[in-house]
């Protein structure tokens, strides 16, 4: 079939069986009215959205802000901008709409019995919502957006653990510091109440409790990979297996028989949201948010997802008050970082440009041979 061109692959973990599975079943001949009915309705999606498109892209190109801002020139309050969008939002309810009545069809069909009603409905829309992702990720893609976050973040990467002051780590090192000798517990700082994170013991040396690096950089991965998938089912999974990484890297820390407290995973998404810098990461956010399904977003899935958008926000609004660290430290690491970031990007460009170069010199002496 038509439709299925390029629909292989499944998605990762446990549902990739039940989706091969499901891919086998509307090969077959039984199927093919189903099959028949998801082509019409795919073409239908693209024809029916495609002024939507237009209009999203013309609303982009009359405000153009940065996210973190609230107002725009003219004093309008647009914060409902950060996360709204009504094109996009007509199409999800198209989508939904299709699925659940087509989901009650198949139900009963023949061919789809041996798969249970909430494994065929996962199915099901990862199928369809891939079919569909060139017009959905259209609606819901904001360059602008994403870049003004991706700035932000870069100038964000000299943060660590330590800064966001995350009370298992900053414990475990109060602990450890005493054990290796060293003779005073600072448990308070000026502000009133803070516990050091980073103490130093009588032989000088720094004894910071962080997760080992390997397990650290598991949750980060699972961040990147999130625009890498195409459903929302599938994003939501990478981002579940992101929070389900940062437990196990902040328990590989605390060591045996510790466990970090519920206080201690926002901090930490916080931290690895910077270290992952995920790319289109704004997008991804509003493109689940909008185009999972109730059912989903009423989940263990829904509220990990909620923790993510409230450390986007924390990070756009983010200034040295909000850490463990003095107003020059943090002004001299955003500076640091921006440099960094700009001097990656020359080199970057400067690298494309250099194999720009070589191809047409390449393809030149090709067509003089």
């Amino acid at each position: 079939h038509q439709l299925l061109r390029g629909g292989r692959g499944g998605a990762k973990g446990t549902n990739k069986s039940s989706y091969e599975d499901f891919l086998s079943i509307i090969e077959s001949p039984e199927a093919a009215d189903v099959v028949k009915g998801m082509q019409h309705f795919v073409a239908c999606f693209y024809e029916g959205t495609a002024e939507d498109v237009v209009a999203r892209k013309e609303k982009l190109m009359r405000k153009k802000i940065a996210p973190w801002q609230f107002s725009d020139s003219s004093g309008d309050d647009v914060s409902g901008a950060l996360f709204g969008n009504a094109e996009a939002e007509k199409a999800a309810k198209m989508l939904h709409a299709y699925l659940n009545l087509t989901l009650e069809a198949i139900e009963g069909h023949e061919s789809f019995k041996p798969q249970p009603k909430e494994v065929l409905g996962g199915v099901l829309e990862m199928f369809i919502l891939r079919k569909c992702y060139a017009r959905t990720w259209e609606l819901a893609l904001d360059t602008e957006k994403d870049e003004a976050m991706k700035e932000r973040l870069d100038s964000l990467q000299f943060l660590n653990f330590e800064h966001l002051d995350i009370k298992c780590l900053s414990e475990a090192t109060r602990k450890r510091s005493i054990e290796e000798g060293d003779g005073e517990e600072e448990m308070e700082d000026g502000a009133g109440g803070r516990v050091s994170l980073s103490s130093t013991t009588s032989t000088g040396s720094t004894t910071s409790v962080s997760p080992p690096e390997d397990l650290w950089s598991v949750p980060l991965e699972a961040l990147r990979q999130v625009d890498a998938v195409k459903s929302p089912i599938e994003k939501l999974e990478k981002i579940m297996f992101a929070s389900s990484s940062i437990t196990v890297a902040l328990r590989a820390a605390l060591g045996e028989g510790e466990m970090p407290g519920a206080d201690d995973f926002l901090p930490a998404l916080i931290l690895a949201i910077v270290h992952a810098n995920p790319p289109n990461f704004s997008s991804n956010l509003d493109y689940i948010q909008v185009f999972a399904q109730e059912r989903q977003l009423m989940s263990e899935a829904g509220y990990v997802l909620t923790h993510m958008v409230s450390a986007v926000q924390f990070l756009l609004m983010l200034d040295s008050s909000s850490l463990s660290i003095t107003k020059e430290d943090y002004e001299a690491g955003i500076k640091r970082c921006k440099q960094e970031a700009e001097e990656r990007r020359v080199e970057t460009l400067a690298k494309l440009e250099r194999n720009r170069s070589w191809g047409g010199a390449a393809r030149q002496v090709e067509e003089g041979g």
